[in-house]
């Protein structure tokens, strides 16, 4: 589809960051020590129709509570 993602595995195998770029921006994704989202960085300027979310940053807590901080 176009998107080129980098995938950065620990020793286990387990991936503990995603890159990930495309013509309709880029962003990545540091995992926690469970393997679940942290923290995530889009950089985009307009929404697209599978994907709405333009630049931002979501950080997600151990407790699953989230927040997205955006322009």
């Amino acid at each position: 589809d176009g998107q080129v993602v980098l995938r950065l595995r620990d020793e286990t195998g387990a991936i503990r960051v995603k890159l990930g770029a495309d013509e309709h921006g880029s962003g990545f994704i540091l995992m926690d020590e469970a393997t679940e989202p942290a923290l995530q960085m889009i950089a985009r300027q307009t929404g697209i129709p599978n994907s709405p979310t333009t630049t931002s940053i979501t950080l997600r807590g151990a407790n699953g509570q989230e927040q997205v901080i955006t322009p």
